[in-house]
């Protein structure tokens, strides 16, 4: 298990990502937003291996653009997202900021112990 605090500008730069053996929860702490999860991920590419989000944070993932038929829900303080590993995800939208707690599940220990 790890546990980051996450805080989003909207306008950063906002892409999806799916991570191959990782589960994420992600609680909403402060701010808004669209968050959408499943569909198909536009222009999907692998992440590098020696990429510090892929050795550091979340393992083996692939990042791309929009998704693609996926599931939208407008998202708030106190809410509660389950990604499951295999499941691409993103923010499609950021109202001004977003401040979030995510608890990464990583049965097959892929992440440095810390």
């Amino acid at each position: 298990m790890a546990v980051a605090a996450v805080y989003r500008s909207a306008k950063a730069n906002q892409t999806s990502i799916e991570h191959d053996q990782v589960t994420e929860v992600y609680t909403i702490i402060e701010g808004s937003g669209t968050m959408v999860t499943g569909g198909k991920m536009a222009n999907a590419e692998r992440i590098r291996a020696d990429d510090p989000t892929v050795e550091v944070l979340v393992g083996p993932s692939m990042r791309g653009g929009a998704l693609e038929n996926g599931e939208s829900r407008k998202v708030s303080p106190g809410d509660m997202i389950i990604v499951p590993a295999g499941v691409p995800h993103w923010f499609s939208s950021i109202d001004g900021a977003i401040r979030y707690s995510v608890v990464r599940v990583d049965p097959d220990k892929l992440l440095p112990a810390k």
